[in-house]
């Protein structure tokens, strides 16, 4: 069975559509991704994608600005990089737990 697996952000949407006539998507070829969003949540849970791979966005920005703060007001040294914020691996198991944090923007 084919699997195709995209590299950059919210590309799924750009493969299944096209892909929806002659081939099923979620049984003749496999889907995954990086990145979530509310559609991609639905794939999953429609079996198209078969998981996406959460970078965690919100808290990476969130870490620069903690890191930043600390290092100005106590000359904190933060650790080296990379630090890492994910990747987390959402599923269609573990989707009811994300989708709220999806949709509002935090992962």
């Amino acid at each position: 069975m084919p699997k195709v697996a995209i590299k950059e952000g919210m590309c799924a949407r750009r493969v299944i559509v096209p892909l929806q006539k002659p081939i099923k998507v979620g049984v003749d070829v496999k889907i995954a991704q990086m990145d979530a969003s509310s559609k991609i949540l639905e794939y999953i849970q429609e079996g198209k994608v078969m998981f996406t791979m959460d970078q965690q966005q919100y808290l990476q920005g969130y870490l620069g600005v903690v890191f930043a703060y600390l290092s100005a007001k106590y000359s904190y040294i933060p650790p080296p990089a990379p630090v890492s914020t994910g990747p987390a691996v959402i599923t269609a198991e573990n989707i009811p737990a994300l989708e709220d944090l999806v949709k509002d923007g935090y992962r």
